[in-house]
């Protein structure tokens, strides 16, 4: 799944409407005087009135969330976890090589 955008604000509004979770606030922090443009005091993504244009806007609200988008549960969380917004939370390799998805895999093909 990737982003169709190169711009900065638009891209992270699609990851936090896909994933369906806020960029985390320590990210935020980290990211200093550079995240004002982005970010609000409170931390909230500034959107949609950051949007470059109206297509913007709709290019981000016709994103479908992940969860509506799989059904399989099993799928599903491991999609999550290649997804997490702050890479200390997201699965490693090791990890998402031992995930019950692909471990029913690797069941399935022998």
């Amino acid at each position: 799944m990737t982003f169709d955008t190169h711009d900065s604000g638009e891209h992270l509004a699609m990851m936090e409407r896909v994933v369906g979770k806020r960029i985390p606030g320590h990210m935020v922090q980290r990211a200093g005087a550079s995240a004002a443009s982005f970010f609000d005091r409170r931390g909230h993504l500034r959107w949609p009135d950051m949007a470059g244009s109206s297509k913007s806007e709709r290019r981000v609200s016709k994103l479908v969330r992940l969860e509506d988008r799989v059904a399989d549960q099993v799928l599903l969380g491991f999609i999550q976890g290649l997804l997490k917004i702050d890479p200390n939370e997201r699965l490693t390799a090791a990890e998402a090589l031992r995930h019950p998805f692909l471990a029913s895999s690797k069941t399935a093909t022998g």
